[in-house]
């Protein structure tokens, strides 16, 4: 049976401002920018946008703390240029990729047991932030930190982005039902 009054607007999130969630989203989001240069290729053209820029914010900041991290941060912009270049060259060969589209985690999908890239993603990358983090420790304790911290925002972001791909599969699954009401009561 169909509900009458509607929730919300399709591809509305019903996020209002000051909200903690996309607060914490965001958070995870430009530290996530700091790991996934790395990990991952074949991102969108806007995938790192702002938050890619308080990445860079975020790793300057961190020199301050940490000279080690210096040298985190020559790498990464290396990093983000070979991926741009990747994109660039990806599109041009006709390839149609989502704008936002974070990467295919190559790295975690060079472990044998990985067969999906939702396991790597949730799963494998967020061990492997924290498994290499704690080696680096020994030469870094801050680097080793920023990286292991890496669990937590890879963690946090894939799961507020899965919880936003299954209200948006809601959503699709309650329009389809509401153009099928609408259909049925107009013949």
């Amino acid at each position: 049976m169909f509900p009458l009054e509607a929730s919300g607007q399709p591809g509305q999130d019903n996020q209002k401002k000051g909200d903690p969630l996309g607060a914490m989203y965001w958070v995870f989001n430009v530290h996530a920018s700091c790991i996934t240069p790395f990990i991952r290729k074949g991102f969108g053209s806007e995938a790192l946008g702002f938050p890619g820029l308080f990445a860079l914010g975020t790793l300057v900041f961190c020199t301050a703390v940490d000279p080690h991290m210096l040298i985190w941060l020559g790498l990464w912009l290396v990093a983000v240029i070979v991926q741009r270049i990747i994109t660039i060259r990806t599109r041009l060969k006709g390839a149609i990729i989502h704008s936002r589209w974070n990467g295919h985690p190559w790295l975690a999908m060079k472990f044998p047991f990985v067969k999906r890239e939702e396991t790597a993603m949730q799963f494998i990358e967020p061990m492997m932030c924290f498994a290499f983090g704690a080696l680096l420790m020994a030469w870094s304790q801050f680097m080793g930190m920023f990286l292991m911290a890496g669990f937590i925002s890879l963690l946090g972001r894939g799961g507020i982005e899965q919880e936003i791909f299954n209200r948006r599969l809601t959503r699709m699954r309650d329009a389809e039902i509401e153009a099928s009401y609408y259909a049925n009561r107009r013949r």
